[in-house]
């Protein structure tokens, strides 16, 4: 949604008398943030917030086989909660990020794409252990 939108939309919530910049700005931040928790919400509908939650719901990886029926979005998240649920159970971010790597080369996903889950959060330690993953160590 552009900010043109936002701002449009807020308008529509300000009375015609109302004049002070203190409270145009408060329901320009009311509005924007309401819009950007929806879209956030909205996510959730997407390929890749389904995949998130039913790998978050494996057991175990899935054959390689299984995922090719799936689109890159929904498969790079089934990848990541399973991941993710693997670390919760054991403890061991290290695992999870050796096993991400290794079912991203199973899986045929974009390395670049993936690692970029482990360094936005300034994590290069686990960088490293994804890499390892991925070239089958």
């Amino acid at each position: 949604m552009a900010w043109r939108e936002y701002i449009d939309g807020a308008s529509l919530l300000l009375p015609t008398t109302d004049r002070n910049p203190k409270e145009v700005f408060k329901k320009l931040r009311e509005a924007l943030y309401n819009n950007l928790y929806n879209e956030w919400v909205g996510m959730m509908n997407n390929h890749f917030g389904k995949g998130l939650m039913t790998g978050y719901n494996l057991a175990g990886p899935c054959p390689a086989a299984v995922p090719a029926k799936f689109c890159n979005d929904y498969i790079r998240g089934m990848v990541l909660g399973y991941c993710y649920q693997l670390e919760k159970k054991t403890g061991e971010r290290k695992l999870a990020a050796l096993e991400a790597g290794r079912l991203t080369r199973q899986y045929n996903l974009d390395k670049v794409i993936m690692s970029e889950f482990f360094t936005e959060f300034r994590s290069e330690r686990f960088l490293h252990y994804f890499n390892i993953g991925y070239a089958g160590g």
